[in-house]
């Protein structure tokens, strides 16, 4: 019987680190879904202003908005833009949001 206490006891400890290491993933996979988003808001804010100077147009318009794509020659917001199977590549899946704090951003591109 003090074996199968022993056993049951290590076996929490376990299932407790199991625990601590897993919430580290998560933590960091957050980090690097997070720099994505940043490295491609970064990415449209300078294709934005290339656009602006060869196009001659205000970069500052209401209407570039990095959570809207062009979908049936309308600009919609993304979640509003049913998935389509040709393009299903081209749509991230998104991490658990699970254990996280506060909201991330979606921004998927791609779909018209």
């Amino acid at each position: 019987m003090k074996k199968s206490y022993e056993e049951v006891s290590v076996l929490k400890r376990s299932l407790d680190e199991m625990k601590i290491a897993h919430a580290e993933l998560d933590k960091e996979v957050w980090e690097l879904w997070e720099g994505v988003v940043e490295e491609n808001e970064l990415g449209f804010r300078k294709a934005l202003r290339q656009a602006s100077l060869l196009f001659d147009i205000r970069a500052d318009d209401d209407h570039f908005d990095v959570g809207k794509d062009v979908y049936q020659k309308s600009l919609v917001q993304i979640e509003d833009i049913p998935p389509c199977p040709e393009h299903a590549e081209d749509t991230p899946s998104t991490p658990s949001r699970e254990g996280r704090k506060g909201g991330g951003a979606n921004g998927i591109e791609g779909r018209d």
